[in-house]
């Protein structure tokens, strides 16, 4: 023999010494169920995040490749699940979802604002009222509907509660005559309306 030692020798020496070498890294199976687990109770991690949270930064048995890779599957699992995810076209992000939550919620609430979608989140959740709102108006879009706040509160029981409360005080009854305009001058826009409404009756 020429004293060189190849790969499967080494490899039944090592087992007749009883010398069992640490992988080198995790199965993929079994690296996949951990980032699962770990993304369901913290979905915001990154890779670097998730590495660290594994307590894998210094055994190496998790490359940070592979780490994103895994995130990414467990964020396209979940918005293949939603409906909303799919007609806006949101990249998949850390805040996959956030996101996707907050959708649920303006289905199920249409008629919450930001702030109040915010608390339903709880605190665990470290994101902004603008990004919140920014997100809200995205789902409206892609909806098909018109938010709270672009409607200025006007929800459909408030338009309703508000006709009822017209119907019943009657006001144009109650108002006094509508002042006529001088000859070239320009009304304003309630007295415009005042006398659009008394000329049709």
């Amino acid at each position: 023999m020429d004293g060189r030692w190849t790969g499967p020798q080494l490899q039944r020496m090592a087992r007749r010494l009883r010398l069992n070498h640490s992988p080198a890294s995790l199965r993929r199976d079994a690296a996949r169920a951990r980032v699962q687990a770990l993304w369901k109770q913290h979905p915001e991690l990154t890779g670097k995040q998730v590495i660290a949270s594994l307590g894998l930064t210094q055994q190496h048995l998790l490359g940070i490749y592979r780490a994103r890779q895994l995130l990414r599957e467990c964020r396209l699992a979940a918005a293949k699940r939603s409906p909303v995810h799919k007609q806006v076209g949101w990249w998949l992000h850390s805040r996959t979802a956030e996101r996707i939550r907050i959708s649920a919620i303006c289905k199920r609430h249409p008629e919450y604002t930001a702030k109040q979608v915010l608390k339903v989140l709880g605190p665990e959740h470290s994101v902004r009222l603008r990004w919140v709102n920014q997100v809200m108006n995205e789902c409206w879009r892609a909806l098909g509907r018109h938010s709270p706040r672009q409607c200025n509160g006007w929800t459909p029981e408030r338009r309703k509660r508000q006709s009822e409360l017209i119907r019943q005080f009657r006001p144009w009854q109650r108002s006094g005559p509508t002042p006529v305009a001088r000859p070239g001058s320009t009304p304003n826009r309630g007295n415009a309306v005042a006398f659009a409404f008394n000329s049709s009756h």
